[in-house]
């Protein structure tokens, strides 16, 4: 495994983690990975909401983090919400090895909701076919952070210097064939009042929400990040009688 730097987040989901709470985990990071920006962001909406519908924290969700990189995202709903069932996903092997490393070293095995489960996926489609089995959906909730730059500015970020694999950044040419491939695909995933949170760019924002709604998600919103760009666009599964 390639060396990893350590990174110590301070907003983990926006106060997920940190605060009256206690400090926030220390994570490996991996050059296959990138930090997600919505773990800089005020906690988005349905993270309130489903806090709050859980204050005893007797209720257990399902909970799938697709795209997860290092793992930081889903092993902090997994610390916070010990009887939540957490699985993650990611095409990278690499990337996975370190999250699996950062789950071994920071989530007990013990916890109510059981162990975080890692596959190797493209976006949702091993979960379909049962890749981590009683995980495999249908999710109360699904985050996203899949690459959401452009072709183009990726040839540009790499020839700058940026440490990141071209795997972990380029979204095709205007950045969105990734979200097109996952905003239908956890459509699919989510129970009924199940929620969706897909992290992009601010300029990408209108287009997102289009693809959800094209999905028949509801109640969608975009909340901006802590330096104020739009960032991460979330909705809900319809209630179907």
């Amino acid at each position: 495994m390639a060396e990893s730097t350590e990174i110590t987040e301070e907003e983990n989901l926006g106060g997920w983690k940190g605060g009256d709470e206690g400090p926030s985990p220390s994570f490996s990071s991996f050059p296959s990975s990138r930090i997600p920006s919505y773990l800089f962001s005020p906690c988005p909406p349905y993270l309130r909401d489903l806090r709050a519908e859980s204050p005893s924290r007797s209720l257990r969700l399902r909970v799938h983090e697709c795209c997860t990189g290092s793992g930081c995202v889903a092993i902090s709903v997994a610390a916070d919400r010990p009887e939540w069932s957490v699985s993650a996903s990611d095409l990278s092997e690499g990337a996975l090895e370190v999250a699996r490393a950062n789950s071994r070293a920071l989530v007990d095995p013990a916890r109510p909701g059981g162990p975080l489960a890692f596959v190797r996926s493209d976006l949702l489609s091993s979960l379909s076919r049962g890749a981590i089995g009683a995980s495999r959906g249908p999710f109360d909730l699904i985050l996203a952070n899949p690459p959401y730059v452009g072709s183009v500015q990726t040839d540009a970020l790499l020839a700058l210097g940026w440490s990141e694999p071209r795997m972990a950044l380029d979204g095709g040419m205007d950045g969105l064939d990734l979200v097109r491939r996952l905003v239908p695909e956890a459509a699919r995933a989510l129970s009924m009042g199940g929620a969706l949170l897909v992290e992009a760019d601010g300029d990408q924002a209108a287009e997102v929400a289009a693809l959800f709604r094209a999905s028949r998600l509801t109640d969608i919103e975009t909340d901006r990040d802590l330096g104020g760009k739009a960032r991460v666009t979330s909705g809900r599964k319809q209630w179907t009688a």
